[in-house]
């Protein structure tokens, strides 16, 4: 349980996160104006890119709760198990030793017969559950490769805008120096 808790921690901290970059992106738009245009799909790209992020933490979280959750069943579902060999133990016990009169051995079977039934309850809902969980793991793998595709466009996007920087850096220099050989 404590995993999820603290798991669910990290939502707001992704939020945080991707709110600074939004930030930041921001600030260098605001440095580079006449990059603006260029920048737009970038921004656009990583606001997907949060969104897809915060979605596929919030599905994880989910996912993480729903295997808690199988996980308790199954441990409850060991319980019972656990309760019916004993049972059933006590049930053959009593037959062995024809110490029970007949109305005990009944009374035990009966038991063990109703917590069998719920055991298969609870064994076809474990498995609803776990083909649940596989589904919902399949959709993560998808939204992870999904983002990672997107930042691959991210990261071409930032070579490009550090080609064009580096081009207006050298425009500037040769800008520069024509001023101070003019100027003299």
């Amino acid at each position: 349980m404590k995993s999820i808790l603290f798991t669910r921690h990290v939502l707001p901290l992704l939020q945080e996160a991707l709110c600074a970059d939004c930030t930041q992106v921001d600030v260098i738009t605001a440095k580079l104006k006449g990059s603006a245009g260029v920048l737009q799909p970038v921004i656009e790209a990583m606001g997907v890119g949060n969104e897809r992020a915060i979605s596929v933490a919030r599905t994880a979280v989910r996912g993480m709760a729903e295997t808690t959750h199988v996980l308790v069943s199954n441990a409850r579902f060991s319980e019972s198990i656990n309760k019916i060999m004993e049972r059933s133990m006590l049930v053959a016990s009593a037959v062995e030793e024809l110490a029970a009169s007949a109305g005990e051995v009944a009374g035990y079977a009966g038991v063990a017969v109703e917590q069998a039934r719920e055991s298969d309850a609870q064994t076809a809902r474990g498995n609803d559950a776990a083909v649940t969980m596989v589904a919902d793991m399949e959709l993560l793998k998808q939204a992870v490769h999904s983002v990672a595709s997107d930042m691959e466009k991210f990261m071409a996007f930032a070579e490009q805008i550090n080609s064009l920087t580096s081009t207006v850096r050298d425009i500037a220099r040769q800008t520069n120096l024509l001023a101070l050989n003019a100027a003299y």
